[in-house]
């Protein structure tokens, strides 16, 4: 009996579960509930595009910097000689990047960083060009790409610069003199030597040339007529020093050269910060806002001997960076970029947690931690032997009544026999 009442207190026995392999079942009740979903494959990083001379690594200046979460952001480095594209009005775009290290290879950039002046390496405008087909296909870049569109046309440029110095006064914005001629007859016109032609479309990728004799200009007239292009004409200043009031984001800085016969601006000559005045934060805020706006300017300008200070130039996004804070400019231009791509590409979709499916489980005597404990059913006892009826005897006597010991061990007897046909097989 004491081996019976251990059998029946255990929740298995009386589950079914008593037999050889009565536990559960391997992969049910265990908290898996089934196959999960398969991982979401993490959307690509971003492509961002720079359009720079190979003299800096924009890859490396790049390398490990992210723009939504860890993934770590792709560069892609090229000239606009090595660059063609096809873009669509449905903003579907295809680059291909042909250099003789690599071979063609085609991207479709996310972003784009031009580091490169438009207005050159291209007979024709064909940097210009390929800034329309960016465009086109919907690629946002450091600057909005209309406004270095225009920046990258000298005439264009000229003319929101005149308009400026129309609305802010010859003082605050001393441009230089420049005249306008569409045609060589003007080029030829009351020439004044030594003089500087700017020409637009710039043919054969030479658009700033010093002219010093009839000679010279005659041919420059000659390849302005073949190259149906536009001129600038702008005459000698002068100048013993060049000033730069650059632009980057909200950081501003002001630099100085001495001018040297035959060296590129900012070469040869021991480049200086100097403090940045009211007068030239204004010039450069000034140009910042043409064309809709722009976060990388500068503005250069000639001091001549009288000391009196010209606007000779302004530069967009391509700005070269000059002086002992060029490494730091980098740094603010990298940074600049990564703000702006996180401000134009959208935030990509997180993976949705999957649902957890329904657990299948057998009952346990155990209870597992975190679930609350199954209430279990009460064990029922088996069915009772009827009890003999008497009969009852003559004269009407009934039969006593069993005593309750007597009817307890009945009861004993009933149960072994209940027990003994339940376990006889």
């Amino acid at each position: 009996m004491e081996y019976l009442r251990r059998r029946l207190s255990d929740g298995n026995f009386l589950a079914g579960g008593g037999g050889v392999g009565g536990g559960d079942p391997p992969g049910v009740g265990q908290g898996g509930g089934g196959v999960g979903r398969p991982p979401r494959t993490p959307p690509p990083a971003p492509l961002l595009l720079v359009i720079a001379p190979p003299g800096t690594d924009w890859v490396k200046l790049f390398k490990g910097k992210s723009v939504h979460g860890d993934v770590e952001l792709r560069v892609e480095q090229a000239q606009f000689s090595e660059l063609s594209l096809v873009a669509s009005t449905h903003g579907a775009l295809s680059v291909t990047i042909d250099t003789p290290r690599g071979g063609p290879r085609r991207v479709t950039p996310d972003f784009v960083l031009v580091r490169e002046p438009p207005g050159g390496g291209g007979a024709g405008g064909a940097p210009r060009r390929l800034l329309v087909g960016l465009h086109l296909g919907g690629v946002p870049s450091s600057d909005p790409l209309p406004a270095l569109y225009a920046c990258a046309h000298p005439p264009c440029l000229f003319a929101q610069l005149a308009r400026l110095q129309r609305e802010l006064g010859p003082e605050a914005f001393p441009l230089v003199p420049q005249r306008f001629c569409n045609r060589p007859r003007g080029l030829l016109t009351a020439p004044t030597f030594p003089m500087t032609v700017t020409l637009s479309p710039a043919p054969a990728g030479v658009g700033k040339v010093r002219v010093g004799t009839p000679e010279a200009l005659g041919v420059v007239a000659g390849a302005m007529g073949g190259a149906r292009a536009g001129a600038l004409v702008q005459g000698s200043l002068g100048g013993t020093q060049r000033l730069r009031v650059q632009r980057i984001g909200e950081e501003y800085r002001a630099l100085r050269w001495p001018l040297v016969a035959g060296d590129p601006p900012g070469e040869g000559a021991q480049v200086e910060p100097v403090a940045l005045s009211p007068r030239h934060r204004g010039w450069v805020d000034a140009c910042a806002r043409l064309f809709g706006g722009v976060d990388i300017c500068g503005v250069e300008a000639l001091r001549g001997p009288d000391g009196r200070e010209h606007i000779v130039q302004v530069f967009g996004s391509w700005m070269p960076l000059v002086g002992p804070g060029a490494a730091e400019d980098q740094g603010r231009i990298v940074e600049l970029v990564l703000a702006r791509m996180r401000a134009e590409l959208p935030r990509p979709r997180s993976p949705s947690p999957a649902r957890p499916r329904p657990q299948v489980s057998v009952t346990s005597g155990s209870t597992r931690p975190g679930t609350p404990p199954q209430q279990r059913p009460a064990p029922q006892a088996p069915p009772l032997a009827p009890k003999p009826i008497l009969a009852p005897k003559p004269g009407g006597a009934q039969p006593p009544s069993p005593a309750p010991e007597q009817g307890g061990a009945e009861s004993i007897r009933s149960l072994r026999q209940s027990f003994a046909s339940l376990f006889a097989d």
